[in-house]
């Protein structure tokens, strides 16, 4: 199961880890309860979680996580006196803690990642040379900061940031030959970037995805046959693409786009279950649409927008729960409605119902959990387009 799903073949890990799982919970219902059998239960139900969220299907992941959690609850005693036990059942909480980000409850997110950081930093006293606890403790820094920067709290998200970038940067250079380390860095950086990219230091940001950049290329290098690096690869070509748009150097910024598509498109041919990969397809198809429209190519932008939109559609009809999914669908809409505007399409009427469709799509997630800037911004585009296309 763990290669299978490490190679990215969802179908076959769900399967491994749903038999490992079964045969584990049938084991521990007919022996006597001990914390090393139900720790075993917990980590089953957290593998079929984590690969049924890379399916998309996250209302059983969650089942799963929340079963894990209850199995916590069985040894009480043992898990106060088992640190082997307890590790495992923390984990639990991280796991809901990414699912309540990525649904929009931030304050739950926040609950269960603070469980989770308590448990670490507990451990973390106790064996302070510990290098896996010592990634664990970035792991969940870097997790706190993306719920702080998803609501645009960006004071709060970069101390985040920057004490996991610390603790990967050391652990990076313990080991230089640690490709993980490796990676782990080179995603501690992005983030970084990013809050520079959200508050328009565009040099800074540059810096730091080039920093991404360099890393990902050593490590495809290294191991070309990895779908791991080469998917992380693309994501770093659509970092600097971004940068390079928002200095308005677009011709070059397709070029990044384009590059990191290609990559995406490999991936997605070698496994069309990969949800994380098609929404990567998605995303790249509507940059370069961006970069498109920028140069004044307006049939290629809307051409890319529309296949952005429909990858955008399958990934939100696979993941509905996933409030990111659908308000990547929202912009996508947006992006590839204010395109036809712009050359003019003949069907205005088409376009007024996919902007509604947009806004209620908003309209369904602020029910659903507080209002972010993002989707405010969005909702004030998609009726711009709307008073634009009913002016013609």
């Amino acid at each position: 199961g763990q290669i299978a799903e490490q190679q990215g073949r969802v179908a076959e890990a769900l399967t491994a880890f749903q038999s490992a799982r079964d045969i584990l919970v049938e084991r521990a219902a007919y022996t006597t309860k001990d914390s090393e059998s139900i720790r075993k239960v917990i980590a089953a139900h957290q593998y079929v979680g984590n690969v049924l969220r890379m399916a998309g299907r996250t209302a059983e992941a969650r089942a799963e996580y929340k079963a894990a959690e209850a199995q916590g609850s069985l040894l009480p005693a043992a898990a106060s006196a088992n640190s082997r036990f307890l590790r495992t059942l923390s984990i639990t909480y991280e796991k809901l803690g990414d699912m309540d980000g990525d649904e929009g409850r931030w304050d739950e997110a926040l609950r269960n990642y603070g469980i989770r950081q308590k448990h670490l930093d507990d451990f973390a006293m106790r064996e302070p040379d510990n290098t896996r606890l010592q990634r664990e403790r970035s792991v969940i820094q870097l997790r706190i900061g993306d719920v702080h920067d998803r609501q645009g709290k960006y004071a709060l998200a970069m101390p985040c940031y920057e004490a996991g970038l610390e603790i990967r940067r050391r652990l990076a250079t313990q080991d230089p030959t640690n490709l993980f380390w490796q990676l782990d860095l080179a995603i501690a950086h992005e983030r970084v970037g990013s809050v520079h990219e959200n508050e328009l230091r565009l040099d800074d940001a540059m810096k730091a995805y080039a920093e991404r950049l360099a890393i990902l290329t050593r490590l495809a290098k290294v191991e070309p046959a990895s779908l791991r690096w080469q998917r992380e690869l693309s994501v770093s070509h659509g970092l600097i693409g971004g940068i390079l748009g928002k200095q308005n150097r677009w011709t070059q910024a397709r070029e990044a786009y384009e590059r990191g598509g290609v990559i995406v498109e490999r991936l997605v041919k070698a496994d069309p279950e990969n949800l994380m990969w098609l929404d990567d397809l998605a995303h790249a198809r509507v940059l370069m649409g961006i970069a498109f429209q920028h140069e004044g190519r307006l049939e290629d932008a809307v051409a890319q927008f529309a296949r952005g939109v429909e990858l955008a559609r399958q990934v939100a009809a696979r993941d509905a729960n996933n409030a990111q999914s659908q308000q990547d669908l929202a912009a996508a809409i947006c992006y590839h409605s204010s395109a036809r505007v712009a050359m003019k399409h003949p069907d205005g009427k088409a376009i007024a119902g996919d902007c509604e469709a947009g806004i209620g799509i908003l309209d369904s997630l602020d029910r659903r959990s507080p209002p972010t800037p993002e989707r405010g911004q969005i909702r004030r585009e998609l009726r711009a387009i709307l008073d634009r296309a009913a002016a013609r």
